[in-house]
């Protein structure tokens, strides 16, 4: 049986070929395009995810989202698919919630992408980024895809909300991991085989800083950084 996200990954490279003189061109262009055809296919993915299960899937109380490179538009092309459902308790039962995940997530897997994949409720989501810094990174940008919209947009402001409220205590932290990856893994500019993600000046920097002008700590550079 074939799914909306059958062929994804080899999508996502067929868009991402270089030019006829061999250059790669139009990188934003490219991500968006990427990025809109995956929202595109998850949101049918979940239309049969819905269709398909033994009960009715409520219109509010549940709903799928997106996180990191997905939710900010920036889906490469050999990316991962951060993802979440969000449910309201006594939404569904552990069975149902258990049953509508496995529609979602296996198709996925067939597909030949790497998955993040969580089932959680709002509380559950505020938990875990106020005492993980990584989540709470990755979370300051969530996508609502499908389902109960409104769920997750309240989550993702109630996150950001809590982020800014704690910013100045876990500054130490964020700098904290931000040295760690520079002694691990170098600065990027001055490596012959930089880690394009994790290097000084790398991906994660990029949300670094992105973490800092959310909290409203500090602006973000403009002009060249851009």
């Amino acid at each position: 049986m074939t799914s909306a996200v059958d062929g994804l990954k080899q999508r996502f490279m067929d868009m991402s070929q270089p030019d006829a003189d061999g250059v790669y061109r139009n990188g934003a262009a490219k991500r968006k395009a990427r990025t809109d055809l995956a929202m595109d296919c998850l949101t049918k993915l979940w239309q049969e995810a819905c269709q398909t299960v033994s009960f009715d899937v409520p219109q509010a109380g549940i709903g799928l989202g997106a996180v990191g490179s997905l939710a900010r538009g920036q889906v490469g092309p050999s990316s991962d698919l951060d993802l979440v459902v969000i449910y309201e308790p006594h939404a569904l039962t552990d069975q149902q919630l258990n049953e509508l995940a496995n529609k979602l997530w296996y198709p996925i897997w067939d597909s030949g992408l790497d998955l993040d994949q969580s089932v959680r409720t709002r509380a559950q989501c505020e938990a875990v980024t106020d005492h993980d810094l990584p989540a709470a990174m990755g979370w300051l940008d969530v996508v609502p895809i499908a389902g109960d919209t409104q769920l997750i947009e309240s989550t993702a402001v109630s996150i950001l909300e809590r982020w800014r409220r704690a910013a100045r205590k876990r500054l130490p932290e964020l700098l904290g991991s931000a040295k760690s990856r520079l002694d691990e893994f170098g600065r990027m500019a001055y490596s012959n085989q930089p880690d394009i993600k994790e290097s000084r000046g790398g991906l994660r920097d990029s949300v670094l800083v992105s973490a800092l002008a959310a909290s409203w700590l500090a602006d973000r550079p403009h002009g060249q950084y851009d």
